[in-house]
């Protein structure tokens, strides 16, 4: 975040990466994954990104279908986040959607059928990694 509270522009958001504390059923038709990491790169310069840990919240809305598959990791790592479309960079503004899978580091499996997929991001918990980018 900016001096003002906003986020800086994001380059990269890169879920396959994030950390999940907590899946919960809304009412209403809606899955709440929480994130206790979320890897969001943001361009310093043209050389270098910064990749910045958030804790934050993905919410997937107008859910018709949901299947699990084994049980949350005691670490929540996520190894794959797929959706359908691939609307993974446009999570921060709210994107339709298919569905969305996410694929555990223990083999377990979280599968969703949804419309709409919304990331928010709550805090901005430390600077994880600089990735410098070819000439």
């Amino acid at each position: 975040m900016n001096t003002s509270g906003e986020i800086d522009p994001v380059e990269l958001i890169e879920l396959h990466d994030a950390r999940v504390e907590a899946v919960t059923m809304m009412a209403g038709g809606q899955v709440r994954l929480a994130l206790a990491h979320v890897p969001i790169y943001h361009r310093r310069n043209a050389e270098v990104s910064e990749v910045w840990s958030y804790r934050g919240t993905l919410l997937l809305d107008a859910v018709d279908a949901l299947e699990w598959k084994g049980a949350l990791p005691a670490d929540g790592w996520i190894s794959d986040a797929v959706f359908d479309p691939d609307v993974t960079q446009a999570l921060l503004s709210g994107a339709a959607l298919s569905s969305a899978r996410f694929d555990f580091t223990n083999g377990a499996v979280l599968h969703v059928r949804a419309a709409r997929a919304q990331l928010t991001l709550d805090a901005k918990l430390g600077l994880v990694d600089e990735f410098r980018h070819d000439p």
